[in-house]
């Protein structure tokens, strides 16, 4: 019995040792939410609630002895040492848990007020090409990867859009592409049997964009070209 639990008692520690060692390295080194690193910390409770029991049993030799003053001085260090390396890193932990769960906070409330202004209808000023067309365009943010949209393009002239095409081009306020889409899904704008425009909306298509994407668009332009 003496030898199972001295064998017992080193394993115990040596498995709770691995354990800490394994919270702490996920604690310190890998990137985790607030709700993760709270788990983790909880974690850290009955790992060392198991140590200070291996220790204060002496890893399961002479179990059954009573204490020296001796053995109890030892005990106690042993057990403070111990507390005292993790007390200060639970601390420190907690409190970096607290700054990151208030930090998530304020970007959650970031992105819901980016996304409520983006969600707004918003017109863009028009455009007109060389060739006589006009164009009008207005978009919306639906989620986190649609914009919606209502575009039309009018033209003083007769065409016909089967030898033509039409492309967005939306740019950044410095001017740089951000995206160009190919207009391809649209209705024709009629005068007897002769087309002056057409339209399209996201009834039957919208546009994949990301939050950031549809933030940074300042001017878009419309872009004409023969088939």
């Amino acid at each position: 019995m003496k030898i199972y639990s001295k064998i017992l008692g080193i394993i115990t520690f040596i498995i709770s040792l691995f354990f800490l060692c394994l919270l702490l390295y996920l604690l310190l080194f890998d990137d985790y939410n607030a709700e993760k690193r709270v788990i983790l910390l909880i974690g850290l409770i009955p790992v060392y609630i198991v140590i200070h029991f291996t220790v204060i049993h002496r890893f399961g030799f002479n179990l059954n002895l009573e204490f020296t003053a001796k053995q109890r001085n030892t005990v106690l260090v042993t057990s403070l040492i111990i507390f005292g390396i993790l007390l200060p890193l639970i601390g420190w932990q907690i409190s970096e848990t607290i700054a990151l769960f208030k930090q998530e906070k304020i970007e959650e409330k970031q992105s819901e007020e980016l996304y409520s202004h983006l969600s707004q209808l918003r017109a863009f000023d028009k455009q007109m090409t060389a060739y006589g067309f006009e164009g009008e365009l207005q978009t919306k943010l639906s989620d986190e990867h649609s914009l919606l949209y209502k575009l039309k393009i009018n033209s003083k002239k007769p065409f016909n859009p089967d030898l033509v095409s039409f492309t967005i081009e939306f740019h950044d306020k410095d001017g740089f592409l951000i995206k160009s889409i190919n207009i391809k899904d649209y209705t024709r704008i009629v005068d007897g049997d002769k087309v002056f425009g057409i339209v399209s909306n996201s009834k039957t298509d919208s546009w994949e964009f990301s939050t950031e994407e549809v933030k940074s668009i300042a001017n878009w332009r419309l872009l004409i070209a023969s088939k």
